[in-house]
């Protein structure tokens, strides 16, 4: 099989252009794969008396995360001179802003044994039909308004215990890794908190509501959650916007340095902590079959509570949405399937 590939290499494989990006082509063979884009996912499980606190400090993958940055210290200074303005700056944090953390109280029934087509475990498959907690990031692909002429009723925890939900405002399509959020089943046990930015800052919690897109060799799904809150609709709304318009303006800039810089930036809750940014470098982009689906590996700090959050390669023209953080390996870190399109 043959993939379009760009390597961290001394050796020149250009020989072809894409647009303005150069390329490097070689054959990867299923060893490749096998070594870059299999291992472990990356959710947190923990018990209802659990501290994540201390999942944080017992933590072996990046013992005392140097490497993570929390979202109120974040500065230009963590990229290199050239990121240093005002657009970057304003991306980021609206970047920010449209991650979420997911909580999942379930584990699907239908969680199949393999990947399909393989013979690699698939996440928690000794974990179906059990009531058992496990946390991940995503982050908010869209935003719609919605009318009080479509009498979509709220589902949100105070609709709920009223007794008298309201009519929702808006929905919100959240973007994660299917092995975080598997089916309907699980979204139907799934909370989901905006603006866990800081261990003391106050969250806005949401409930899944419906399962719209899961892929499961690609690890990537999405659903759908409710608000009345039209506060938090245009916050979200308009960070969502901002970002998009922002990364059509970075992109012009930086895409001359994408090859040379290779930054890829994650914004994720680690152990089910608040939201902290890491930055680091993709290694190896594989595009499969159609070369309009890709996947990812990167040295960018991932931890245990990372599993679907979104994996931006800063100034990339050809990773504009679905790439999630999917697992780990000991050589890398990897997304699951991305494309072409508008986050």
């Amino acid at each position: 099989m043959c993939f379009l590939s760009r390597l961290n290499s001394g050796i020149d494989f250009t020989d072809g252009i894409l647009g303005s990006r150069r390329w490097t082509r070689r054959m990867l063979t299923s060893g490749d794969i096998e070594n870059y884009f299999t291992g472990s996912s990356e959710v947190e499980f923990y018990e209802d008396n659990d501290d994540l606190q201390d999942h944080y400090l017992l933590c072996q993958k990046n013992p005392g995360h140097p490497k993570f940055i929390p979202v109120p210290s974040f500065t230009l200074q963590h990229l290199p001179s050239r990121y240093h303005d005002g657009d970057m700056m304003a991306l980021m944090k609206a970047l920010i802003t449209i991650t979420v953390k997911i909580n999942v109280n379930f584990n699907s029934i239908r969680r199949p044994q393999y990947f399909p087509n393989t013979t690699n475990e698939y996440p928690f498959y000794f974990e179906r039909g059990k009531f058992r907690k496990k946390t991940g990031s995503g982050v908010v692909r869209r935003a719609h308004k919605l009318s009080p002429r479509d009498k979509i009723t709220c589902n949100c925890r105070k609709c709920k215990d009223s007794g008298n939900p309201k009519i929702a405002c808006g929905k919100f399509e959240i973007h994660t890794a299917t092995h975080v959020v598997f089916d309907q089943s699980e979204v139907e046990s799934s909370t989901i908190h905006f603006f866990y930015d800081s261990p003391d800052s106050p969250f806005t919690e949401l409930n899944g509501g419906r399962i719209v897109i899961p892929d499961i060799s690609g690890d990537w799904t999405q659903f759908v959650c409710l608000t009345c809150d039209e506060q938090l609709f245009e916050t979200i709304y308009s960070a969502r916007r901002r970002f998009n318009d922002l990364r059509e303006v970075i992109n012009e800039k930086y895409e001359k340095f994408v090859d040379e810089d290779k930054l890829a930036v994650i914004v994720s809750h680690p152990h089910g902590r608040s939201k902290c940014v890491s930055v680091g470098r993709w290694e190896l982009v594989v595009n499969e079959h159609d070369s309009l689906h890709s996947k990812y590996a990167y040295s960018t700090c991932t931890c245990p509570g990372s599993s679907g959050a979104y994996v931006y390669m800063i100034g990339d023209l050809f990773t504009t949405y679905t790439h999630v953080h999917s697992g780990s390996n000991p050589h890398c870190n990897f997304s699951g399937k991305g494309g072409f399109g508008s986050l």
